[in-house]
């Protein structure tokens, strides 16, 4: 397994890391221990799995319009042998030897980090916050952002208060046909009410018989 600890000038352990094929040769790669602790552990599973590196500035993130977070990749590690590259495809001319004829098998950890893309500036890509600040305060990227149009609002938001007028508008008009039909059914009834409570005779007072011949 090719985890190393670089141990510095000083010959004194530093930080952890990878043995990174560059093409022309080995290099080493510093990794955060937690990243490492996870490369490390027993993991032959097939395909890719992906991690990701703490964002070094939290607080930093620029509140620019055209400028989005986006992953980039700092390497693949093979799963078998934790051999780091740079890219997927020297990743995978490696692998068709260290694999062999279980190609199928083949695994690799693609490790990340939090990058920003300025989509103002033809999608340039900045792997940390400050160094994406001080594009944006040049003039290159100042020119480039006057020249964006402002955002399209969407085609659907007149449409949309047109409909919800037309459904209050109704709504009023429903109410204002149905408050003179409520008042005059209840005056009819009232008027029927006290005129028919003329005609009744009280409950507690007996009615005389009267006879057919009377």
């Amino acid at each position: 397994m090719r985890l190393w600890t670089d141990t510095g000038l000083n010959g004194k352990g530093g930080a952890g890391g990878l043995l990174l094929e560059t093409g022309s040769g080995l290099s080493f790669l510093p990794l955060p221990a937690p990243i490492l602790e996870q490369v490390a552990a027993p993991n032959s599973d097939p395909g890719v799995t992906s991690l990701k590196l703490p964002d070094p500035h939290p607080h930093q993130k620029p509140s620019e319009p055209s400028v989005r977070e986006t992953d980039l990749e700092v390497c693949f590690v093979c799963k078998k042998c934790r051999l780091a590259f740079p890219g997927e495809s020297p990743l995978l001319v490696h692998q068709r030897q260290c694999y062999g004829g279980n190609q199928e098998g083949r695994g690799a950890f693609r490790i990340v980090q939090t990058g920003y893309e300025c989509r103002s500036c033809g999608g340039e890509r900045f792997k940390s916050a400050p160094e994406l600040r001080r594009h944006c305060e040049g003039e290159a990227h100042l020119k480039s952002a006057a020249k964006l149009p402002p955002p399209a609002e969407s085609p659907l938001s007149h449409e949309m208060e047109d409909v919800v007028n037309q459904i209050t508008l109704l709504a009023a008009r429903a109410a204002q046909e149905a408050a003179p039909e409520r008042g005059g059914l209840d005056s009819n009834s009232n008027t029927f009410a006290e005129r028919k409570g003329r005609f009744l005779p009280p409950p507690d007072v007996a009615q005389p018989l009267t006879s057919a011949g009377h």
